[in-house]
């Protein structure tokens, strides 16, 4: 995808060059100033992509889903969006062709939108696996230390005695057993 982008960045330069000479007099300096700083900030967001190709590589937690984030939204904010409105602005303003590359923005858009989805939708998932865990190490340490012998009855003297403040459900007050 990355090539593409590059493409893209030279197609915008490209489209940016030859309306500033065909609109000399009236091509705002600030929209020639725009694209190039979108364009140079494409040019360097490469290290991004790298660091996120590391961290996917080397591990599959948290911090990896929020730079694959971190990516996806920088691809949507520093790329895709400003390229599609200036290539929108230049056409209609200039009545300059459409390129092909806007198809690819707005693909490429929609394409960051359910990434970025995606990585919310798994970081609640860890976060709903980590709360998991640790309502099972706590219920893990509630039985190594409970309030009773195995073969005592549960009450509240045992559980006044132990610091066991809830008082739990006795296995005899079970109406029915359970045989297998």
């Amino acid at each position: 995808m990355f090539t593409i982008d590059i493409l893209d960045t030279v197609d915008i330069l490209d489209v940016l060059f030859n309306t500033a000479i065909n609109y000399a007099s009236e091509f705002p300096v600030s929209l020639e100033d725009f694209v190039l700083a979108v364009v140079t900030l494409n040019l360097i967001r490469p290290t991004i992509v790298l660091l996120s190709l590391f961290v996917d590589h080397y591990a599959h937690t948290r911090g990896s889903k929020q730079v694959k984030m971190a990516k996806a939204f920088a691809e949507l904010c520093l790329l895709n969006i400003p390229l599609l409105c200036i290539r929108v602005y230049i056409s209609i303003k200039y009545k300059d062709q459409i390129s092909v590359f806007l198809v690819k923005n707005i693909l490429s858009i929609m394409y960051a939108i359910v990434e970025i989805y995606d990585c919310i939708f798994d970081l609640s998932e860890l976060e709903q696996t980590d709360k998991a865990e640790a309502n099972f190490v706590n219920v893990e340490k509630a039985y190594t230390n409970k309030a009773c012998e195995p073969d005592e009855p549960i009450n509240q003297e045992t559980n006044k005695k132990n610091g066991v403040t809830s008082t739990p459900v006795s296995p005899k007050s079970s109406s029915k057993e359970v045989s297998f």
